[in-house]
């Protein structure tokens, strides 16, 4: 899709892009994107590198995010329940209340984002990047971590 039919699409109150290949929404359009409560199911955000992008509420349940560069963006209560998170770089991010339950997060960098309330009991975390993160029990890990599938010995 292009970027100017998506943001046409979005700016007329379209939500629902499931299984769309949004990369070059994402890399070649000046906006930043906003994905508020938009339904992103299997959609290919692979690779993309943009920061403080919006995805608060957004369902982004199975979707490809791996090896993104999206800084300070904004999960709040995002569903990522089985998104491919892999190599993805999360630093500062808002994750509070997201469901990460089935997430693929290995090689994650989720230095100093806001985990406070997410949900990621069965979220595949492995070679994560920690520091200054806020866990989901409040938390603080102030030194740099690598961890396994094993959070409880973190949070």
């Amino acid at each position: 899709m292009e970027s100017e039919e998506f943001f046409q699409r979005y700016d007329a109150g379209e939500r629902d892009f499931s299984g769309v290949d949004l990369r070059r929404v994402m890399n070649f359009h000046y906006r930043v994107p906003i994905f508020r409560d938009a339904i992103l199911k299997d959609a290919d955000l692979s690779g993309i590198t943009r920061y403080r992008v919006d995805f608060t509420g957004a369902d982004l349940s199975n979707a490809c995010l791996s090896g993104t560069d999206i800084k300070y963006c904004n999960l709040r209560r995002a569903n990522l329940n089985g998104a491919n998170l892999a190599e993805t770089d999360l630093s500062f991010a808002d994750l509070r209340g997201a469901d990460l339950n089935s997430a693929d997060m290995v090689a994650v960098n989720l230095t100093g984002a806001n985990m406070t309330g997410t949900y990621w009991k069965t979220a595949w975390l492995l070679d994560a990047i920690l520091c200054n993160t806020i866990c989901p029990n409040g938390e603080v890990v102030v030194e740099r971590c690598f961890i396994g599938r094993q959070r409880r010995s973190l949070c």
